[in-house]
């Protein structure tokens, strides 16, 4: 039985790190999976649902990393995961030091295993400029 990872993205006005009932959830907001052996070339791609979830399926066992990236939606936003520096209350994605993305920390899937709640609360700082497109780990 093959296992899978879930989560949803929502865009985190207060920048506290929990999703609040007024906090809107992503649409159609790609997210990657990567081999954490290999973070530069992504094996999954999803989008989000309505609600922000996302669901990779079908996944054998392994330790896979999770990925998303800044100014996704086309529009002039820098998406940043809460908190700045590291995982903290719903929010399950870090940004890698270059700041040019988002990845989880390695996520162990088992036989049959339903790994979820990998949620990253986003959000979009006043005054600071978006840097481009993604950085080797959010390579497809």
């Amino acid at each position: 039985m093959k296992g899978s990872i879930s989560g949803v993205l929502w865009l985190d006005l207060n920048d506290d790190g929990f999703r609040d009932a007024d906090e809107k959830a992503l649409f159609d907001h790609p997210v990657y999976l990567y081999q954490a052996s290999d973070v530069t070339r992504a094996i999954q791609v999803v989008k989000t649902g309505m609600g922000g979830e996302y669901t990779f399926t079908d996944l054998g066992l392994g330790i896979y990393v999770v990925g998303i990236k800044p100014n996704e939606l086309g529009i002039d936003r820098y998406l940043l995961p809460l908190p700045r520096v590291g995982t903290g209350n719903d929010n399950k994605f870090k940004v890698t030091p270059d700041w040019l993305c988002a990845i989880t920390e390695p996520l162990e899937v088992t036989e049959g295993a339903a790994v979820t709640s990998i949620d990253a609360g986003l959000r979009n700082p006043m005054g600071i400029m978006p840097l481009g497109g993604g950085g080797p780990c959010c390579s497809t």
